[in-house]
Parts: structure tokens; C-alpha cells; sequence
């Protein structure tokens, strides 16, 4: 029985690498018939995970190099304020106000349609408008910066990283700024189903960053410069990305002002308002820990608190190479009525995920503090109950993101809204209050819990309605 088992499941896995293989061409499926058009979004889903595995792969290298490095370098002040300005910057990103959401999915359509100019219309708007977006905030950031008391805000005491805590500070916004209409060339390779091109230059642009870390502490510069390298490298590798995009592959794509238009722009705020909302509530609920950490006790424990995150960041990283792509798959799926082929997409992409992220949690449950220690070679005890806060909250945000490409790609966006409405508020306050009880152990669970609650119950009633209505709709 035992070999007639495992017979079955090797049967069962070389079924599936033959399918695998069959999608794994560079030449395309021809889309003018229903199954070709599957074909070709499950050829550029496969070709968008592979090399995104790389390309995490690398991210996933150079953090695993850099951790330790700076660490050893900089001092505990300073490696907990390059850690809460990186989440900042995360945070931020609502500061788009939806628009490259929402470019998503209108690029998406206007592929599926094949209609170049709402596609130039929509990219010289939304180009023009994030513009306009990043250097005002950069310029406010400016204004404020003389102003700004960085050892009350950050806690700091150590002279150095007072000092050094500012010009950081500005390389970040600068970055940030930059990044913002360069981020239209990642939504326009999404919504062609191209991720995999941009994978490629996330890759280049991780390297670059390393490569500038390692002069950085070759030279004995300060935390300024390693910010420079870290941030500034990917922002290079964008502009190469979007050079080669809009001179050689899409030139008529390039932005033009004459190209962008009131109607567009409007188009484009109405369908961000409802992603600004998930992503500013989404911010709030996710990306606050260092900074509350390091507000109500130290940048130390930040330090401390960022290596475990970091540790159990591979799970949903390595997941969201192959989720990504599904969103604008989802999304002209729909727009050609194939509502078997989201459904069936949808379900054996949750299994997965759940499956991959569940066995590493139990891993780093079990081994979490020896892999810690022999990774960043620090002194580091993170408690069990630590440890399985991080866990259940990986697998809740894994099963969640599958989740949200789903009803991203289906339109059932005003949901996702309600949700993490409730979810940001419900979580940054149960932060605060249990980080003053609990410490960072209070964080990671007030997060773990507020998802729960606020999102993946809420989800558990929703998508089965939602998927009954697609299989009524798909009824001759």
C-alpha cells in the first residue's frame, strides 16, 4: 500500500512538472480561441513567478549579505533607524493616492481591448499627476526639516546617530520622491502581464544596492551613504527599466503632457480613491511597528524586533512573486468572461500558498532562535510566543494577499475597503496599547489578531457569495 502511495504522488508530480513545462516557452499561445487565450495568461503567470523567484531570491541573498554586515557596522541606534526609515518609506505608500492601482487595472483592459491610445491617455496622466505628487511632498519634507528634533521622534541618545539621523532622513525622502512616477513602469509591465521583466530589473537593482553597501563600508562611510546604496540602487535599476520600456519596447506609451487629460485623470482618481483607502488603512495596520516600538522604547529593540520580522518575511515574499501576476490575469479574465478559469486559478493558487507558508512557519517555530543567531550572529532570543505571533500572522497575510488578487482582478474593491478600514484602526491602537503591556510581543499579536478579525473572517463570508455569483454568471 506504502509504495503503491508513493507511486501515486510521483505519478502526481511529474504530471504537473510536464505541465509546468508545457507553459514554460518564451514563444506565445495563439489568443484568438478561449483556450489559447488561458494558455497564454498561464505561460506569462509561470514565466512572471520563475523569474520572480529569482529575483527574490536575490532580494532574499542581499538582505541575508547586508543584515549581518551593517549590523556589525553601525551601532544598535543606527540599525534600528535605517530599519524604521525602510518601514516608513513602505508606509508611504498610499502617498500615491491609489493612482497606480487603479493604472493597473485600466492597462490591463486597454491590453485586452487593444486600445493604444487609452493607454497612452492613461499613462501620461497618471505619470503628470504622481509627478506632481512626489515633489510636493518632497518639498514639504524640506520645509520641515529644520524643524524636525530627531532624538525625541526616534529616541535616540548616541551623538552619531543624532547626527546622522537626518541627512538619512533626506537621502529616504529623495528616493521616495524619485520613486513615485517610476513606479508607473512597473504597473504598465503588471498590466501587460510582463512582471517577470520587471523582476529582472528588481534583481539588477538589489545587486547594485549590495554591490554600493559593501564601497559604502569598504570606505568607512557613514549610515547616510548606506542608505544611499540600499534605496538609491533600485531607483537606478527603474530608470534603466523605464528607458528600455518607453524608447524601445512601447515608445508610444512614453508620457506626454499633450497626451494627458482631464477625463483620464479623473478616471484614474475615481478608481484609486477606493486602493488609497486600502492602502492608507493598510499602511497603518502594517507598517507602524518600528515606528511605535521605537517611539514608546528604544531604536535597539526596533533592531531587535526587525531581524525576527525579517526572518519570517521569506514566506510571504516568495508567495508574492507568484501572486502578483494573478492580479491582472484575474483582471482580463474577467473582462473576456472567463469566470471558470478565475475561480479555478483562485483556489489552487490559496492552496499553495498556504501550504508553502505553513511548513516554513512550523520550521522557523521550532528552530526560529539558532537560525536568528547563526544569520545576523547577535546574541538574539526571540521567546516562542514571539515566534508563533510571527507565524500566524505570515500565513494569515499570505492567505490574505491570494485573497486580494482575487477580488482585486474581480472588481470587489469596496470591500476589500471596509475591511481595512477597520483593520487600520483597530490595529494601530491595539498596538499602541499593548506595546506599552506586552512590549514588541504585543505588536506582532495585535497585528495577527486585528487581521483575524477585521479581514480573514470578513473574507471567509464574502468570496463564497462572490464566487457563487461568477458560476451563476457563467451558466449558459
Amino acid at each position: 500500500m506504502l509504495m503503491a502511495e508513493i507511486n501515486t504522488r510521483l505519478q502526481w508530480l511529474a504530471a504537473k512538472l510536464k505541465r509546468l513545462g508545457f507553459f514554460l516557452r518564451l514563444r506565445p499561445f495563439d489568443v484568438s480561441n478561449v483556450q489559447g487565450r488561458a494558455d497564454e495568461r498561464h505561460r506569462r503567470i509561470v514565466l512572471t513567478a520563475l523569474v520572480a523567484t529569482m529575483a527574490k531570491g536575490v532580494s532574499a541573498l542581499t538582505g541575508f549579505i547586508s543584515l549581518p554586515l551593517t549590523w556589525h557596522y553601525l551601532n544598535s541606534e543606527q540599525q534600528g533607524i535605517w530599519q524604521t526609515f525602510s518601514q516608513i518609506i513602505i508606509f508611504m505608500g498610499f502617498a500615491d493616492l491609489g493612482i497606480g492601482s487603479g493604472l493597473l487595472n485600466r492597462i490591463s483592459e486597454a491590453h485586452a481591448e487593444q486600445d493604444r491610445p487609452a493607454a497612452q491617455r492613461i499613462v501620461s496622466s497618471a505619470f503628470f499627476m504622481l509627478l506632481a505628487i512626489g515633489a510636493g511632498l518632497f518639498l514639504v519634507f524640506v520645509g520641515l526639516y529644520p524643524h524636525l528634533k530627531w532624538a525625541n521622534l526616534l529616541h535616540l541618545e548616541s551623538s552619531l546617530a543624532i547626527r546622522e539621523a537626518g541627512p538619512a532622513a533626506m537621502i529616504c525622502a529623495a528616493c521616495f520622491a524619485l520613486n513615485l512616477p517610476l513606479g508607473i513602469v512597473t504597473r504598465i509591465q503588471l498590466g501587460h502581464q510582463e512582471g517577470f521583466i520587471n523582476s529582472l530589473w528588481s534583481m539588477a537593482g538589489n545587486l547594485l544596492g549590495l554591490i554600493a553597501v559593501l564601497t559604502a563600508i569598504s570606505y568607512h562611510a557613514g549610515l547616510p551613504w548606506l542608505v544611499l546604496g540600499l534605496a538609491g540602487g533600485p531607483v537606478v535599476a527603474q530608470m534603466l527599466n523605464g528607458s528600455i520600456l518607453f524608447f524601445h519596447q512601447r515608445p508610444w506609451l512614453w508620457p506626454r503632457w499633450r497626451d494627458a487629460s482631464l477625463e483620464a485623470t479623473g478616471l484614474l482618481m475615481r478608481l484609486g480613491s477606493v486602493f488609497f483607502i486600502i492602502q492608507m488603512a493598510s499602511s497603518l495596520a502594517y507598517y507602524t511597528d518600528n515606528f511605535i516600538i521605537g517611539h514608546q522604547l528604544n531604536q535597539s529593540t526596533v533592531a531587535n524586533y526587525s531581524a525576527v520580522a525579517k526572518m519570517f518575511s521569506l514566506a510571504p515574499m516568495l508567495m508574492e512573486m507568484f501572486l502578483s501576476p494573478l492580479w491582472p490575469a484575474y483582471n482580463e479574465a474577467m473582462a473576456r468572461e472567463d469566470f471558470v478559469w478565475v475561480k479555478k486559478t483562485y483556489l489552487r493558487s490559496l492552496k499553495l500558498v498556504l501550504g508553502v507558508t505553513l511548513s516554513l512557519a512550523v520550521v522557523l517555530v521550532i528552530g526560529g532562535g539558532p537560525i536568528l543567531r547563526l544569520w545576523t550572529r547577535q546574541p538574539l532570543y526571540p521567546s516562542f510566543s514571539l515566534l508563533l505571533g510571527f507565524a500566524l500572522w505570515s500565513t494569515l497575510a499570505v492567505a490574505g494577499s491570494a485573497t486580494a488578487m482575487f477580488l482585486n482582478g474581480t472588481g470587489a474593491i469596496r470591500f476589500q475597503a471596509g475591511c481595512s478600514i477597520a483593520m487600520g484602526i483597530v490595529a494601530l491602537l491595539a498596538k499602541v496599547f499593548f506595546c506599552r503591556w506586552f512590549g514588541p510581543l504585543g505588536v506582532v499579536w495585535a497585528t495577527a489578531l486585528s487581521y483575524f478579525f477585521c479581514i480573514a473572517l470578513p473574507m471567509a463570508f464574502f468570496v463564497p457569495k462572490l464566487i457563487l455569483r461568477m458560476q451563476t454568471r457563467a451558466l449558459p
